[in-house]
């Protein structure tokens, strides 16, 4: 809600008590109704604004999303992949519906990780800098709860080898790793070769790949990724006609897309969740989701072996 240009309250679940929006079903003879409604919700003169007022559920749960997105760039080839830099950026999504005005205390693993936290109104922020605990009387429904980064040495659960040259063409491959055998999925490569070479085409042991010839970009859409299967991507490899002559040529930067759940590359957990002020026993559950944010891998120079 906007007050002489200033938005002065900006709570969605204030929002929806406040203005009802008129049903579009027009019956003859019936007066058309106001085109809006505006009610003074009871929740803006509690000290809890972002929660409404008498909210009942029949069954009563709250679910906690950890996701977190790896941001890195890292240098491959046949021997050796070395990470350049890599960084971690984590959001917490609460899911909430709990009836009344529940208190809920979470407690995380490996507190001392979070850096650069950013908490919602909620949050009473003056028990968190004394005692690091996240205290707060949640809004109704889905909300981001906390955004934090970790500068930590990460467990990338996924490996890219490539090797290529003039001669012998491209080949990529791309393999699993994590220490419970967990599956990736969504995972796709995307490159776009430099303009000094040419393919006469990209083939894959796994998944789909998409060349075009004209942009030379290519995608290679593996969707699943398991540890069970081996997941190559070949190609042959040409200069252009005009720099026939050159002996080294610039690799193609590799971006790379993938989501693992119930997996941290952190180590950033939660630890324990209480609910208090409420009367009935809640469920409570939560999952860890891993994907990939700005994700690079820079390949060598592409060099004549004969």
């Amino acid at each position: 809600m906007v007050d002489f240009g200033l938005p002065t309250i900006t709570e969605l679940n204030n929002l929806t008590e406040m203005i009802t929006v008129p049903s579009p079903i027009v019956v003859p003879g019936v007066p058309k109704p106001p085109a809006l409604i505006c009610n003074v919700p009871d929740s803006l003169s509690t000290v809890t604004p972002w929660r409404k007022s008498r909210v009942e559920y029949p069954s009563n749960d709250i679910f906690f999303d950890i996701i977190e997105e790896i941001d890195c760039i890292l240098e491959s080839d046949e021997q050796l992949v070395q990470t350049v830099c890599s960084k971690v950026h984590g959001t917490v999504i609460v899911n909430c519906k709990l009836s009344g005005f529940p208190e809920i205390t979470v407690f995380f693993e490996n507190q001392s990780l979070l850096e650069d936290v950013s908490l919602h109104p909620c949050v009473n922020a003056n028990r968190y800098l004394r005692e690091k605990v996240i205290s707060f009387i949640p809004p109704d429904g889905v909300f981001e709860l906390m955004t934090y980064r970790a500068n930590v040495p990460l467990n990338i659960p996924i490996h890219v080898h490539t090797g290529a040259s003039l001669d012998q063409g491209l080949k990529v491959e791309v393999l699993p790793r994590n220490p419970k055998d967990k599956p990736l999925h969504n995972v796709m490569l995307w490159f776009i070769l430099p303009k000094d070479l040419n393919s006469g085409g990209m083939s894959a042991t796994h998944g789909s790949v998409n060349y075009d010839y004209k942009t030379k970009e290519c995608q290679w859409d593996i969707g699943k990724l398991s540890h069970s299967k081996k997941y190559a991507l070949t190609g042959a490899l040409s200069i252009r006609s005009d720099e026939a002559g050159r002996q080294v040529v610039a690799g193609p930067i590799l971006i790379l897309n993938f989501q693992i759940v119930n997996f941290s590359s952190t180590g950033i957990r939660i630890e324990s969740i209480m609910v208090s002020n409420v009367n009935y026993r809640p469920y409570k559950g939560v999952r860890l989701i891993t994907r990939s944010g700005t994700f690079e891998i820079r390949t060598p120079f592409l060099r004549r072996l004969k």
